[in-house]
């Protein structure tokens, strides 16, 4: 498979997108809650609408699961146990943004770490999901998901490939992951 330049304008479009999102909390309540595949445009919007009206300060575990369950969101009480864990250290560190990604790096897991380092800017950052392994062959289980060593070579394999497209890794998983699901 190979990428296109209109592919990687794509990638850099998503990623600019995903960017102008500047606040922590937002970023925080939309990636823990991203990934979800049922009617994505409607559920996630308005649970993340919801859940960003509530202060971090006033989010617990409870509130967070009625309002997933309200929506029809899948997975209500996981994900309302990791935001509401999420929110104690958010209030806790008083949205420092360093003191933060220190204590939620290994909370969240690698991939929604990534992906925020990603909306924060760094551009060497390379979130590694299911569409990105399967762009390079890598095997990915879509039960347990992607494995500590494919998910180390998928990113590698992307760096790779951002140097000989003279690109960004984080524009180049974006192109991937933006080519992988037309697929």
């Amino acid at each position: 498979m190979e990428l296109s330049k209109q592919d990687i304008e794509e990638g850099r479009k998503l990623l600019q997108k995903s960017r102008e999102i500047k606040d922590l909390w937002t970023i925080l309540v939309r990636e823990i809650l991203s990934g979800v595949p049922q009617n994505i445009e409607t559920c996630y919007e308005r649970c993340c609408r919801e859940i960003l009206a509530v202060s971090p300060e006033k989010i617990n575990e409870e509130s967070v699961i009625s309002i997933l369950k309200k929506n029809g969101y899948r997975f209500p009480k996981k994900k309302g146990e990791k935001l509401a864990e999420v929110a104690k250290i958010y209030f806790k560190n008083n949205g420092d943004r360093l003191k933060l990604i220190g204590r939620l790096a290994y909370r969240i897991g690698r991939k929604s770490f990534d992906l925020i380092l990603e909306d924060l800017g760094d551009d060497d950052a390379v979130a590694v999901d299911r569409h990105v392994a399967r762009f390079f062959n890598l095997e990915s289980d879509r039960k347990i998901g992607i494995g500590n060593k494919t998910y180390d070579e998928a990113q590698r394999m992307v760096r790779k490939l951002a140097r000989e497209k003279n690109e960004k890794p984080a524009v180049i998983e974006r192109a991937i992951w933006r080519f992988m699901k037309k697929s």
